[in-house]
């Protein structure tokens, strides 16, 4: 199971709120508050709040690695009960790559035809 969350790069956390307890597969092996970046941090605990109240939280957020290089994760969460969270998450640093590289050179096309 771990040979394919790697291929895949999946993974999979879970959070007890009474023992405030997190628990992550070896994919994600660090605390993901820890790895978002700064300036999402605050967007990350408002959506947990979110994610408290509705049961359910998908969004993509940056993180940052140790020697300070980023990537992308989508993160899927579902509330278990009141005090139990389970999500998987999704390196998705390679789909923004090549959409960042199709916007850019979609600028560069409308700018070679409006010069």
């Amino acid at each position: 199971m771990e040979t394919l969350q790697g291929m895949a790069k999946v993974g999979y956390w879970s959070f007890d709120i009474a023992t405030q307890k997190p628990t992550w597969s070896k994919q994600i092996s660090l605390n993901l508050a820890e790895l978002t970046v700064p300036e999402e941090r605050e967007q990350a605990k408002a959506d947990f709040m979110k994610l408290q109240k509705s049961g359910r939280l998908r969004r993509e957020y940056r993180f940052v690695k140790k020697g300070g290089s980023s990537f992308y994760m989508t993160l899927d969460a579902t509330k278990l009960s009141d005090d139990r969270y389970l999500g998987f998450c999704k390196d998705t640093t390679d789909r923004r790559m090549v959409e960042e590289l199709a916007d850019h050179q979609l600028l560069l096309e409308n700018r070679e035809d409006n010069p």
